[in-house]
């Protein structure tokens, strides 16, 4: 940054500059921290430190610059007691080294800024993404923050990742004396202008402030229309429904499944879960983190911790205190999940139809076959219709669903005339009202067809509990191909 840009900009006052110019400092030195936006106060540190730089030749000047104002006072008070015989020169080395490696594992952290970056700015968002601006924040005062760098569209993801490498590369003096950074995104879309942003903190290793959603809901509702393909969409709304039941019905296993969901999904949103979710290993480390401030702390954050806790997973709340990872609350975390992907494309009857399909005509012959031992839908059997025409209109079709959503889809859009029926594996389910809800259910064992329930579907589909009824379907259909085994065998042996 040029000088003119610098007092335009109101950073440095004539006053200071002219204070910096004749501090004793290298031009090139004054250049770069003027360049960097360096504090007045701390050039004018440095430049006291230059003046006794023969002192401590051991080190490289570049040592000191990465220095906060409050090491850099620190490290003059040392440096006159040393000189005044008060301080061992092995010890001043000691007490500048332990700055030093201070410094450089807080440089460390910009392992922050680019995590921070890949979390919270997928690459599918760049086709809306108008600015990037990285603002660094001063140690204490956060509302005056400096800008250090920005980033106009069209921008590439990599573009991003390599400044964040190069930072790490160059080393430069602003950095590891700063508390962090905030990064500014600028979003455009039909919708218009939206700003996110998020600030990472060098100092206490953390997110200090979560991004709000709401302002790119829209941007991200159109990138999964415009990204996903259908049948991902699909896939993932299964996979969730089974997650879920796995959690009902055996917690642990079900909570690891979830788990393993959350880090596998390439949505943002779904992604952000995770950082919600401690294993043991991050337990342990946010737990030692949060000792350092302070006993009362500590407390609050492990109170609902439980020893007996057997489940290799806890949750982090939004007050950041400690809480159970268990069954209920997993159950609430694949509902939020569920919400953060755009399942409408492939919800209702038009968007499943086209995945459902004809039986062979050999299995719809078996299938019908049966239905004539039922009363309601066999030819000749108790009339449904007043018109004597009824049984020459309403036919058997069947159709057999690929997956449980096709069967949930077209159930829940359409009333369906009697005789119509779906399969799904071996099950089948076959309406017995005309334009009603109250299906004929049964299990396909070897060559032949059972039946053992009829099921109401559209208040488990209201209620969302359709794949859990369809799971207890297929128990109960498991029971009734046993019971028919035992009576063939016990039915065998009589006769012999």
């Amino acid at each position: 940054m040029k000088e003119e840009e610098i007092i335009e900009n109101n950073f440095y006052s004539d006053k200071a500059i002219e204070k910096i110019k004749y501090s004793g400092l290298p031009e090139d030195k004054q250049k770069l921290y003027m360049d960097y936006l360096m504090s007045e106060d701390k050039i004018m540190l440095l430049a006291e430190l230059w003046e006794h730089y023969g002192l401590y030749p051991h080190f490289m000047f570049d040592v000191f610059e990465s220095f906060s104002e409050e090491e850099l006072k620190d490290t003059q008070f040392w440096i006159k007691m040393q000189i005044d015989g008060y301080m061992e020169y092995d010890e001043l080395l000691h007490k500048i080294n332990n700055l030093s490696e201070k410094q450089r594992k807080k440089w460390n952290n910009l392992k922050l800024l680019e995590a921070a970056v890949i979390r919270n700015l997928d690459d599918k968002l760049l086709p809306y993404l108008q600015s990037v601006h990285f603002r660094v924040l001063d140690e204490m005062d956060i509302e005056n923050d400096k800008i250090f760098m920005s980033f106009d569209a069209p921008i590439r993801y990599e573009e991003l990742l390599d400044y964040i490498e190069d930072l790490r590369n160059q080393e430069l003096p602003i950095i590891s004396a700063m508390r962090g950074f905030w990064i500014d995104y600028q979003f455009c879309d039909e919708y218009g202008s939206h700003e996110n942003s998020i600030c990472v903190d060098f100092k206490y290793q953390q997110i200090m402030c979560k991004e709000s959603r709401e302002s790119i809901e829209k941007i991200l509702e159109n990138i999964n229309q415009d990204y996903m393909p259908k049948e991902m969409l699909r896939h993932y709304y299964e996979q969730i429904q089974d997650i879920k039941l796995n959690i009902m019905q055996n917690e642990s296993e079900g909570i690891c499944q979830m788990v393993e969901f959350i880090e596998s999904v390439k949505i943002r949103d779904v992604n952000e879960l995770r950082n919600e979710i401690l294993n043991q290993e991050e337990l342990n480390e946010y737990t030692q983190h949060i000792s350092k401030n302070g006993v009362r702390e500590l407390k609050m954050f492990l109170e609902n911790y439980d020893s007996e806790h057997v489940h290799d997973f806890y949750y982090l709340n939004e007050s950041n205190h400690l809480e159970r990872l268990d069954k209920e609350l997993a159950l609430i975390l694949m509902d939020d999940a569920s919400s953060c992907i755009s399942f409408d494309r492939v919800m209702g009857y038009e968007q499943t139809k086209d995945y459902l399909s004809d039986l062979l005509p050999n299995e719809t012959e078996e299938l019908i076959k049966k239905c004539q031992e039922n009363l309601w839908l066999k030819k000749g059997g108790i009339p449904f219709e007043d018109d004597d025409l009824s049984e020459e209109e309403y036919g058997y079709h069947f159709r057999r669903c690929e997956r449980r959503m096709d069967l949930m889809n077209a159930i829940s859009d359409v009333s369906w005339a009697i005789r119509d029926g779906f399969v799904y594996k071996n099950m089948a389910f076959i309406q017995q009202v005309n334009g009603g809800d109250e299906y004929w259910t049964l299990i396909h064992d070897g060559d032949k067809w059972i039946d053992y329930e009829s099921v109401t579907f559209r208040p488990s589909i209201e209620n969302d509990r359709f794949y859990s009824l369809v799971d207890e379907l297929k128990k109960e259909g498991q029971k009734a191909i046993e019971r028919e085994r035992s009576r063939k065998d016990r039915n065998r042996g009589e006769r012999l």
